[in-house]
């Protein structure tokens, strides 16, 4: 069938007896629709034998909120305790859908493609923001036409929780390698041997940092690891001194998030 937006909430008054609603799924399947990558997969919205609404609440808020209408399967008369057994087995991942479509080392291509998405869409800094996660369909899209991933894919599996989360050491690579290619392999060259680093070298104060970090109990979050990566680039690339690595977040003089600039 094709649903409208007005069918959509005609049915969603209907929704007497669901989980409470998601609004970032909402948001994400609403992107989906609004760009054109929203694909039927076969589950269809589903309504038991009082015609209340048992499936599909998301889709069709999504389908409101989008102003966008979907064509998609619809089943009636369903016995009401079907509804014990929808969405209860472990859901696909981004990564999931890449390797089934083909693409090598699909999880940490696809982890590492969230992040790049996310910094084109928001900025780095959104990282902790649901509401700016990208959707799986947008992450597989972009881990398959990413010029430039499987170099980044190479490092995060290469130092990649030797040192730091993989898709934070993917998404920085690619980051950098964008700026300056032979410079961004020789960080990463001297981040994973760590041979002959003077102390006033950022790599050897960043190296420090996450060495750190990995025998800690309390794990820095991701974005301050982004930070620090950006800011011992920042020195690195500008071939400048440092004495000593830190990201300051609270007190009265918080830092502002370390900017590197767009590609060369």
């Amino acid at each position: 069938m094709l649903i409208t937006p007005q069918l959509a909430q005609q049915w969603l008054e209907r929704n007497t007896r669901n989980r409470p609603l998601s609004e970032n799924t909402v948001i994400a399947y609403g992107l989906d629709m609004l760009e054109g990558r929203w694909q039927y997969d076969g589950a269809p919205i589903r309504f038991d034998t009082g015609g209340s609404l048992i499936d599909g609440q998301h889709r069709l808020k999504a389908c409101i909120e989008s102003g966008v209408s979907f064509e998609n399967g619809v089943i009636f008369d369903l016995p009401p305790e079907a509804m014990r057994t929808i969405d209860i087995h472990r859901p696909r991942t981004a990564g999931h859908i890449a390797h089934i479509e083909g693409a090598q080392n699909a999880s940490c291509a696809c982890a590492v493609a969230g992040l790049i998405v996310l910094h084109r869409r928001h900025g780095i800094q959104q990282l902790n923001d649901p509401r700016c996660q990208p959707t799986k369909t947008l992450i597989v899209e972009a881990a398959q036409n990413l010029s430039g991933l499987d170099g980044a894919v190479v490092q995060a599996r290469l130092l990649g929780r030797k040192l730091a989360p993989p898709r934070v050491v993917g998404f920085c690579y690619y980051q950098f390698a964008a700026q300056n290619r032979g410079l961004a392999d020789r960080f990463f060259v001297e981040l994973a041997s760590g041979l002959n680093l003077m102390p006033d070298n950022p790599v050897y104060h960043l190296r420090e940092r996450l060495l750190t970090d990995r025998q800690a109990k309390a794990k820095l979050p991701q974005l301050d690891i982004v930070a620090l990566f950006f800011k011992a680039w920042l020195f690195y690339r500008e071939k400048r001194s440092l004495r000593k690595l830190f990201w300051k977040t609270d007190g009265p003089s918080p830092e502002k998030f370390p900017e590197i600039g767009e590609a060369a």
